[in-house]
């Protein structure tokens, strides 16, 4: 789903065996699972991705396009329930 949603969006997509450097020095990271969709990364190995801002702009992107897709804020969902926890 991921994939074919950045496609629409334009993004370019590669499906390959990360290295440790490459995770390192990554710009922007995010994690897939059927369970909760998109989860951006901020840090691997306890060093920080890119500005250690999350969502980066490329899954903000695929974010808002999973949550039109499906018509619900998953996102929201979330924080919701951090909040009333």
């Amino acid at each position: 789903m991921v994939f074919e949603l950045a496609a629409s969006l334009g993004i370019s997509v590669l499906e390959a065996d990360l290295s440790v450097v490459d995770a390192e020095n990554a710009e922007e990271a995010f994690i897939t699972s059927t369970s909760f969709c998109l989860c951006p990364v901020r840090t691997y190995n306890g060093k920080q991705i890119g500005n250690g801002s999350v969502p980066g702009p490329i899954t903000q992107s695929l974010t808002d396009a999973f949550c039109k897709l499906v018509n619900f804020d998953f996102v929201a969902q979330y924080v919701k329930t951090l909040d009333d926890g």
